[in-house]
């Protein structure tokens, strides 16, 4: 929702995102969280039936150390050559959410809530 209110999905180390506060409404939130929680459960029932190679962002891309690693992974898989892999892309922010949130509190307090409380809890 951050990406969406800026503008801006990516943006590489040559360029630097203005830090600003954004008002997030928190049952749009939660709402949006919900979607995407369906979303990902018929994902994950569609490919049970077929061969696939799972990859989780925050686990498997996050961190610039782990780029190669998982590519390496998705070439094996594959059954491709291996090669190096690089990116002119950067974060486009950090894991402290309440450096671009007014009213974290409030999603804080609503989120915790609810079943997805413990997304708060991942960082």
């Amino acid at each position: 929702m951050i990406a969406h209110k800026r503008g801006q999905w990516h943006t590489t180390s040559s360029q630097s995102l203005q830090e600003q506060l954004f008002y997030i409404d928190s049952d749009e939130l939660i709402r949006n969280v919900s979607k995407q929680d369906e979303r990902r459960k018929g994902e994950e029932k569609i490919l049970s039936q077929f061969p696939h190679l799972k990859i989780i962002y925050e686990e498997d891309l996050l961190s610039s150390r782990s780029h190669q690693e998982t590519s390496d992974r998705i070439f094996c898989y594959l059954d491709v050559t291996s090669a190096p892999v690089s990116t002119k892309l950067v974060r486009t922010g950090s894991d402290q959410l309440s450096n671009y949130i007014s009213n974290y509190d409030e999603i804080d307090r609503k989120i915790r809530q609810t079943q997805y409380a413990h997304l708060l809890d991942l960082s």
